[in-house]
């Protein structure tokens, strides 16, 4: 019989079949596609394992836990401004302050975040409040205080382009690099990504594998890099690389190797 797709061949199990623009079948596509989703599930739980194990082990025994007749009895005693914690399954999630509503600002919380547990410290004034905030967030990082920096805490910033991490404030971030206050928050807070697209926070480092089609003008060849691979297979440096892999040159090696879109 003869096969209605002749010249069609899957370039992955060689195959007479349909198959894509880029040369593979349906059913291979799924099943790259699905390793590809495993791996990069795999890569994720592990980084999240590395930021966790980086994290210090928070004792929330040496802290008084939150109920009223605890709140009650330090108010009576004239300590009305508190220092809470939000903690879920032993981990500390959201560190926050009040006075006098703690009650109140712990139940706003519980809208927006997961916790099984809440303690605090108390004290007589606030007027050492913001300081303990600034340094049990430096020190245990909450996850719910990703929006909560200080203009003089310093986070370790990647320099995509030349590799090298540099451990700045957003003061420090903007004179270096010359963004605006509000652009250094966002990358400090996590609502962008890059700045330039070349500054990023250093815990992100792993996310940056990004891959593009390569075509090498000389062989008609077009590969699938990322700026780590191919600096591999041109045994070159990646800096040397970033202005090219990022479109800001139109290509690298005396014009034989060029970005290169696929069309679907």
């Amino acid at each position: 019989m003869k096969s209605k797709y002749p010249d069609k061949y899957c370039k992955n199990c060689n195959e007479v079949t349909e198959r894509y623009a880029k040369g593979n079948c349906k059913k291979c596509v799924k099943e790259n596609t699905l390793k590809f989703l495993k791996k990069k599930e795999a890569l994720n739980l592990f980084a999240k394992a590395k930021k966790e194990a980086d994290r210090p082990l928070f004792n929330k025994d040496s802290y008084n836990k939150v109920t009223i007749k605890s709140i009650i009895r330090d108010i009576k005693r004239n300590k009305n401004c508190f220092l809470y914690f939000l903690i879920n399954k032993d981990n500390l999630v959201y560190v926050g302050k009040s006075n006098n509503n703690i009650l109140n600002r712990i139940n706003e919380h519980i809208k927006d975040k997961d916790f099984d547990s809440a303690h605090y410290i108390a004290l007589r004034s606030d007027n050492v409040l913001d300081e303990y905030e600034k340094k049990y967030i430096i020190k245990y990082k909450p996850k719910y205080n990703k929006t909560v920096y200080f203009r003089d805490v310093k986070i370790n910033i990647l320099d995509l382009k030349t590799l090298n991490v540099y451990n700045w404030s957003k003061n420090e971030l903007v004179e270096n690099i010359g963004c605006s206050v509000c652009t250094a928050d966002a990358l400090f807070c996590g609502r962008i990504k890059k700045i330039y697209n070349r500054y990023i926070l250093e815990a992100n480092r792993e996310n940056q594998h990004t891959f593009k089609y390569i075509l090498d003008t000389k062989t008609n060849k077009i590969e699938r890099h990322s700026i780590i691979t191919l600096s591999d297979k041109l045994g070159v440096k990646q800096n040397s690389l970033w202005n090219f892999f990022n479109g800001i040159t139109k290509s690298y090696s005396k014009k034989r190797y060029v970005l290169h879109k696929l069309k679907s």
